[in-house]
């Protein structure tokens, strides 16, 4: 959309692009036709915020994926420097460093 140009397609079309619903494009354009220009940034700005709302909680369960992938890999390499301390000989386990014959007497 250049800007300057605003008509009812190019509305339309940058409001769809923003993923407003139907209805807010309806009752946008209303405004646009009927309205005043404060009564439309009110009703951006509403929109703005409930797009803002839904990134936070699209972050807020990407944290939650970043934990756990965070997690599952440091397990992971604790995994595998067991593995290979037990095939070079060392009697250390990832236990709290204990070693397997003092876990075997307790």
């Amino acid at each position: 959309m250049a800007y300057g140009v605003l008509n009812e397609e190019a509305i339309r079309q940058n409001l769809a692009d923003a993923g407003c619903p139907a209805s807010f494009v309806e009752a946008f354009l209303h405004l646009w036709a009927t309205g005043t220009t404060e009564e439309q940034l009110c009703l951006l700005c509403q929109q703005r915020c409930r797009l803002l709302d839904e990134v936070r909680i699209a972050q807020q369960k990407l944290d939650c994926l970043d934990y756990l992938r965070y997690a599952l890999q440091k397990q992971a390499k604790a995994q595998k420097r067991c593995r290979g301390e037990s095939r070079n000989g060392n009697e250390e386990s990832c236990k709290g460093g204990r070693t397997h014959e003092t876990e075997q007497k307790e």
